[in-house]
């Protein structure tokens, strides 16, 4: 039997209502991996106001060893938050990030590198790579199984 994922939906406390806008993307990929055979379990925080404590205790019961964190720009700090309370509960934890913040920085970083640019979008990525152990840019859908390899690119 393979190994379960764990997929983060971090919480939008920046929204009137967070449930107005779904995080497809993300159920999208636990689709992909159900399909694949992997067990997944997705942890959705949307709401939630004490959620270190609860992706910590979380941890304490989860036998898997990847984590999955789709985010918006807005959520990159609570993103931060959620990456150090599993640090500390967790060393052995794969940590990978995806969704239309990590799309948009590679892009924009991409795009710096050819234009010889040193900037925003570098610094952007730098911390992206600093803080997780793979970033998924684009779909999803094909690259998570490349994030799940054991020796996956940072990106």
């Amino acid at each position: 039997m393979k190994e379960p994922i764990c997929l983060i939906i971090p919480g939008s406390p920046f929204l009137a209502d967070s449930r107005v806008f779904p995080t497809l993307g993300i159920i999208r990929i636990a689709a992909v991996l159900e399909n694949q055979g992997y067990p997944v379990e997705v942890l959705d925080l949307n709401a939630v106001d004490n959620y270190e404590a609860v992706v910590g205790e979380y941890l304490s019961t989860y036998a898997g060893t990847f984590v999955g964190i789709g985010l918006t720009t807005p959520q990159m700090p609570i993103v931060e938050k959620i990456i150090t309370t599993i640090r500390q509960a967790r060393s052995d934890v794969k940590i990978c990030l995806g969704g239309s913040h990590p799309t948009a920085v590679h892009a924009s970083h991409r795009r710096a590198q050819r234009l010889g640019e040193v900037g925003r979008a570098h610094n952007a990525m730098s911390r992206l790579l600093e803080v997780s152990d793979v970033i998924v840019a684009g779909d999803g859908e094909e690259a998570i199984s490349l994030a799940l390899a054991p020796n996956a690119p940072k990106v």
